[in-house]
């Protein structure tokens, strides 16, 4: 069976690199510019042409998101920005507005994927896009996977649907609460997750009447190859390594393992839902996978993110018995921590002892230094506690 690719986020070119050992076919990263996540670490230029070096000669590709809803007065950096990219070996430019995409076409070479910001629910929305150029199309958060099914059948296009990860309750993430509440436009990258708010009703009540929990389509793998998906995508450029390196192992076995056998992928599903749930979560949905979303999906009564692992550090340097740790969280000599690596999803516990980057004991180190520890790990383990 031909297998679903895995889209995974690109948040920072760390993250990337993680997304890649850790399973994802390709990722989505966003420039300092004309992306939907302003506060992501994105890519520079020269960053981006790394990336494809990088990616490519492993049969990887890098996405680029222009995603936004351009006003006019963006559209002539927009034209320069197209000209300054056009060399660049990117694999596909994802694009939300049809007049942007008419841009990409005069001004580069470079594959359209139609965003799910563009909201392709039915055949003659993806005719269109088709008609604009467009190889595949990132469907609407709303679709479902039989909606995918008849796009692809009618159209030939590649098809991409979610399959794990934050969701709006906003069509399509077609939002405009950040900008009536904080002066920052949505659909040009200033979202401030209005959704995730309380409010207080007229009667003194409150309620997060907005916050969808998160998507998680592991159960229905087997559908996305029923339906012939071309890929499946991640969210979550905003999220931590941790985060990416979860849920493209997850996935990755889950395909895998569908596609060799699906007695194989139902003796494992279980577990892999449950490597899911330790990472940071909403609560979990199918969303519109099946049928369309309803009061279910959404955490009226959410009193904070629900999570079983804290996410430590990363592992970038190995020398004899030694891992050089960076880290995102405090860290104490004695203190019980666990690892997952690329090829190991289980996590190994071990007792870390500390010594400072130039080798001298030390107690106690704080997020965003660099450590040794006398456990030998591999390149972009994730520590967490």
């Amino acid at each position: 069976m031909k297998k679903p690719a895995i889209v995974a986020p690109g948040g920072s070119l760390e993250k990337a690199r993680i997304a890649f050992d850790y399973g994802a076919d390709a990722v989505y990263v966003g420039s300092n510019q004309y992306s939907l996540r302003k506060s992501a670490n994105n890519f520079q230029l020269n960053e981006l042409e790394a990336l494809c070096a990088l990616a490519h000669p492993h049969g990887k590709r890098v996405y680029l998101a222009m995603n936004i809803y351009p006003h006019q007065s963006d559209i002539q950096g927009i034209i320069e920005f197209l000209n300054a990219i056009q060399n660049l070996p990117i694999d596909a430019l994802i694009i939300s507005d049809i007049g942007l995409c008419t841009l990409a076409k005069t001004h580069t070479s470079i594959p359209i994927h139609a965003s799910t910001q563009a909201s392709i629910l039915n055949i003659q929305s993806a005719r269109l896009w088709q008609s604009l150029g467009a190889k595949r199309v990132v469907l609407a958060r709303e679709a479902g996977l039989h909606d995918a099914s008849q796009i692809k059948s009618q159209t030939q296009l590649e098809t991409e649907v979610f399959i794990h990860g934050a969701m709006c309750s906003s069509f399509s993430g077609k939002c405009t609460i950040s900008n009536v509440a904080s002066g920052r436009d949505s659909n040009r990258g200033g979202c401030i997750q209005s959704c995730r708010h309380a409010y207080e009703l007229s009667n003194g009540d409150e309620t997060h009447l907005m916050n969808s929990k998160d998507l998680m389509g592991l159960f229905r793998v087997p559908d996305y190859f029923k339906y012939h998906v071309d890929a499946v995508k991640i969210e979550g450029r905003m999220k931590s390594a941790l985060y990416v390196a979860n849920a493209c192992q997850q996935y990755r076995e889950a395909i895998d393992a569908y596609a060799e056998s699906p007695r194989r992928f139902d003796a494992i599903k279980d577990r892999l839902a449950q490597h899911l749930s330790r990472v940071s979560n909403r609560g979990f949905t199918e969303a519109s996978l099946n049928q369309p979303a309803s009061k279910s999906s959404i955490s009226y009564d959410w009193n904070g993110y629900s999570t079983s692992a804290e996410f430590v550090g990363i592992v970038h340097q190995t020398r004899g018995n030694q891992s050089l740790i960076s880290l995102k969280q405090p860290l104490y000599s004695g203190d019980n921590i666990q690892y997952i690596t690329p090829s190991r999803p289980e996590p190994i516990s071990f007792q870390a002892d500390l010594e400072s980057i130039t080798g001298h004991p030390i107690e106690s180190a704080m997020p965003n230094q660099r450590v040794w520890t006398s456990h030998p790990m591999p390149k972009h383990s994730i520590l967490l506690r």
